[in-house]
């Protein structure tokens, strides 16, 4: 008697004790299908109905541990579950969901009341689905639309209950889970799935964002693209940097890497490097050249250092954009030399003179000798040009061969060339004069040009 007497005392107890616990299973599995879902894309359709499967799976397990009352009536939190699937991924996942729990609900020898289960499945996803349309056409705000959504799924299931529930369960019991704790939750779960999916959202649209910064950054082959933080380490870089420094520095790069180590052994370059970077951080625009030089090859690069901003004026990072200019440069080089050289005999022509004699200024013993060659246009006139090219290149590499190597020898004209030699007494100067003429009077150029009259000399 005693016994009997202790086993209805701790009952209560018990049953309360099971209570708080079925709660806290509910609770969780509400939890979980936030967290699962949210990783979910809403205008995917093959991702719909991946959702509505797990939420009718769910569905199941939530009636699988109702909430058991005192008086035998249950409840479960089916309801927010299917307000979830209407409110945010429609009437495809809502549908599979309902046909998940439906099925296995008539199947399956379920604790509770078929037509009641089905019920609240049904009319909870329907109504969170049109709610969300109807509130939203009308501009309510997120707040209000989770209100009402909430209170009238609860209230007709609440309906629901009263009508078909065979558990004699009272309104007044209901009050509680339907009035206070499941719309307070529901609210609380679709603030919570709004929050998950739109962080979700802006994850995936920054990914996205990335691969195409990648794919935009990898296409300019000849650019290296480089972003780094405020650490200066590696946020992204294009496939171009990521070659240029395996192949020329032997250096395998990730995103997170230091950029300034790659400088260990250029320690002034690192230097010059570190105090862009640093120009960079204060909003400054740094533009620089350099060269490498790896071997026997000189690498020429235009260097730019932008600092980034975000939205609100925040610096955050810093692009760098590295031009391979070798080609430019060569050709500047070569635009130079063509601006100061003859392009026929590759002699300076009249513009370097000027430079060259500011240059020998200080030089002593100077020899100069003018050449004029004698009929040059006739030849031109009567034989074409091509000869008289010959002519011209002919007598050049005669007087290149006669005077010393470190000579200067200038197209000054059209016919007109000048030898500037250094260390040279006026004898030695008219000896290679004469030798120059001799050597010419002995070729054979009288043989293709019958009128040659020959060059003359000045000293």
């Amino acid at each position: 008697m005693n016994n009997m007497s202790l086993f209805f005392q701790i009952l209560p107890k018990l049953i309360i004790d099971k209570q708080i616990i079925d709660f806290l299973i509910n609770i969780l599995i509400i939890l979980f299908a936030i967290i699962v879902v949210s990783f979910f894309n809403r205008k995917n359709i093959k991702h719909k109905i991946i959702v509505g499967i797990i939420l009718g799976l769910l569905s199941i397990m939530l009636l699988m541990n109702p909430v058991v009352l005192a008086n035998g009536s249950y409840y479960d939190a089916r309801t927010i579950i299917f307000t979830i699937s209407g409110f945010f991924f429609g009437i495809i996942s809502t549908a599979i969901a309902f046909i998940i729990g439906a099925t296995l609900n008539i199947i399956v020898d379920l604790p509770g009341n078929p037509l009641v289960d089905i019920s609240i499945m049904l009319f909870s996803g329907a109504i969170a689905y049109s709610l969300r349309y109807i509130l939203e056409k009308k501009g309510f705000k997120h707040n209000i639309k989770y209100f009402v959504v909430s209170y009238i799924i609860n209230i007709v299931n609440i309906v629901l209950f009263l009508i078909f529930s065979t558990t004699n369960t009272t309104f007044t019991e209901l009050i509680i889970p339907y009035l206070i704790v499941f719309p307070a939750i529901t609210i609380l779960s679709l603030y919570l799935l709004e929050f998950n999916l739109d962080f979700s959202l802006l994850v995936r649209k920054n990914l996205q964002q990335q691969k195409l910064l990648k794919y935009s950054l990898d296409l300019n082959e000849r650019v290296r693209m480089v972003i780094l933080d405020l650490d200066y380490n590696y946020l992204m870089f294009n496939k171009t940097h990521e070659d240029f420094m395996k192949k020329h520095l032997n250096l395998n790069i990730n995103i997170g890497d230091n950029y300034l180590d790659k400088y260990k052994e250029d320690l002034e370059h690192k230097k010059n490097v570190l105090n862009h970077l640093e120009n960079a951080l204060r909003g400054e625009t740094i533009y620089d050249e350099f060269s490498y030089t790896f071997g026997d090859e000189e690498i020429f690069i235009s260097s730019t250092y932008i600092p980034i901003y975000d939205k609100y004026d925040k610096l955050i990072g810093i692009n760098i954009n590295l031009d391979d200019i070798t080609e430019q440069k060569e050709n500047e080089t070569e635009m130079l030399n063509l601006s100061y050289r003859d392009s026929l005999t590759g002699l300076y022509n009249r513009r370097s003179l000027t430079t060259k004699i500011q240059e020998l200024e200080k030089e002593q013993n100077l020899g100069i000798i003018y050449f004029d060659i004698n009929g040059l246009k006739f030849m031109n006139d009567a034989f074409g040009h091509e000869d008289g090219d010959k002519l011209i290149v002919t007598i050049v590499k005669e007087i290149e061969s006669v005077i010393p190597q470190d000579s200067l020898v200038f197209r000054f004209g059209g016919d007109e060339f000048i030898a500037i030699i250094k260390n040279l007494t006026l004898k030695r100067n008219e000896l290679l004069a004469e030798k120059i003429v001799s050597n010419l009077s002995s070729k054979k150029i009288n043989e293709i040009l019958k009128e040659y009259e020959g060059i003359t000399v000045k000293m």
